[in-house]
């Protein structure tokens, strides 16, 4: 069975790596993530990695999940935002462990899609003015991404 980390104490760390705070994974694995068995995965990992994408409506999906989450305030309130690293240790790892594969790919598992644009992000920016930019830039070319 594959555990999604519900339990286990995650570190938040300032950029020098002092602890802020230890938040508790409580939150459930959402259920827009595919829940395939490794060999499943196995597939997705060959594909091309140009399609390893997701649309700007599944980047929105993906994070309002996890701004309703206790841990993302609890994230918030230790730095004051939630940052890319956060994202990644109290969210991405422990909901993609053990599948092989990464968020875009669980969220279409059944048609991988097709990168339009690749978009790159610095991992101690302010993950909600990251998803603002992009919603910013994705609403003005919508019919490029969806």
């Amino acid at each position: 069975e594959i555990k999604d980390g519900q339990g286990k104490d995650v570190e938040i760390k300032d950029g020098q790596g002092k602890i802020l705070r230890c938040i508790k994974l409580e939150s459930k694995r959402p259920d827009f993530l595919a829940n395939m068995t490794f060999c499943a995965t196995r597939r997705l990992q060959r594909c091309d990695p140009a399609k390893w994408a997701m649309t700007n409506v599944q980047l929105l999906e993906f994070f309002n999940y996890m701004r309703s989450t206790p841990e993302y305030e609890a994230a918030k309130q230790a730095r004051g935002y939630v940052c890319l690293y956060d994202v990644n240790s109290l969210f991405v790892i422990p909901w993609s462990r053990g599948f092989g594969c990464g968020v875009a790919l669980l969220m279409n598992a059944h048609a991988p899609l097709k990168a339009q644009v690749m978009i790159s992000h610095a991992w101690a920016e302010d993950v909600e003015e990251l998803v603002s930019s992009l919603s910013s830039w994705a609403s003005r070319i919508q019919p490029l991404w969806d």
